[in-house]
Formats: C-alpha cells, structure tokens, sequence
C-alpha cells in the first residue's frame, strides 16, 4: 500500500514525466538508460528531464561521475573556442573608423577625445626675439586694386576710414610666364 501511494504521488507531480523509480513490476515497461548512455547523452546536450532524474535516482558516484565529465567536456569546448578566436582575424572596423595606425591629422576633431585637463600646451609660433621668414615681395607690381566696403561684413556697421590698411600681394603665373602682380588693400578695422 505505501509503495502504491509513492508512485501515485509522483504521478501527481509530474505526471507526464513520471519514471519508475523502483524495479518495473511488469514486462512491458522500459529499462532505465545505463550510466553510460546518460553521460553520453549529458555530453551531447541531449540529456532529457526523464533522464536527469534517473540519474538522480542512482547511486552519488554516478551524479559525480556524470557531472566531472560534463565539466571536462565543458573545459574542452572552452580550450577550443580559445584556439578558433586566437586564430580567427581581426574585425575590420568600418570605413572612416580612426585605427591606432591612422595618422593623427587624419582623424576629424569629433572623433578625437577631449584634452586633458591641466596638460600644458605648447604656444603656436616661432620663439619671441625670433627674425621673421617670409617671401620676399616683388619688385614691382602691375596692377593695383582697392577694395572700400560700404558697411563691415560681420557686423553690418558703418566703415570709416583708417590710416592702416592690410595689403595682399598675389602674384599670377600666366602661360606666358610674365608675372602679373596686384596688391590688394581693405579698409575695414575687423578685416
């Protein structure tokens, strides 16, 4: 009687999974799989709910027999994940992406990251006292043209007249190879 409400109890509880946990009393019934065949199955992934609960229905040293060599297989699969990333190239990033070989220059400002605070900048330019370097200016020019604006470009105000004016020397290479150099000179103080 007690072994009658056993059986109905776990037929109660999983009723679609109930395995006999005693000794089949009838011909018809399955064999439990061997050890064997549930590691196997453990191995392989396929291990079924039946099937861990009749492993739980054996013996300790079979559950520890089973779960060292699931871990030994799981160490495998990782040793051989290792090797195959080891092995596998490097992602390209996408196009327009800075790599640590892109020159510095080539990186748009956006895309660099922020100064850090407090780092000292060197001043841009020659030292102070330093004689100036530049082209020296024609020895004469050809064309002379002035330009007067009516009201200043930024900020659409009256222009008066200045004593100091900038001057632009350009000088065009025709085909001729006869340099025709004109002097360009604005008037305007935030010019």
């Amino acid at each position: 009687m007690a072994t009658r409400s056993t059986t109905s109890t776990a037929t109660a509880t999983t009723p679609a999974t109930a395995i006999p946990t005693a000794a089949p009393t009838t011909a018809a019934a399955p064999h439990p799989p061997t050890l064997a065949a549930l590691i196997d199955a453990a191995l392989a992934g396929d291990l079924t709910p039946e099937q861990a609960h009749v492993l739980v229905a054996l013996r300790h040293e079979a559950i520890i027999a089973a779960l060292l060599a699931t871990v030994a297989r799981i160490a495998q699969l990782q040793r051989a994940a290792a090797v195959a990333a080891d092995a596998a190239p490097l992602p390209t990033p996408p196009f327009g992406t800075p790599t640590p070989s892109t020159p510095s220059g080539a990186i748009p400002p956006y895309l660099k990251p922020p100064a850090a605070k407090g780092k000292r900048r060197r001043r841009p330019g020659a030292k102070v006292g330093h004689p100036g370097a530049r082209r020296p200016a024609p020895p004469a020019i050809d064309r002379r043209v002035e330009h007067r604006l009516t009201h200043c470009p930024d900020c659409g105000g009256k222009v008066h007249r200045r004593t100091r004016t900038r001057t632009r020397t350009i000088a065009d290479i025709p085909e001729r190879i006869t340099p025709i150099v004109t002097a360009w000179r604005t008037c305007c103080a935030s010019w």
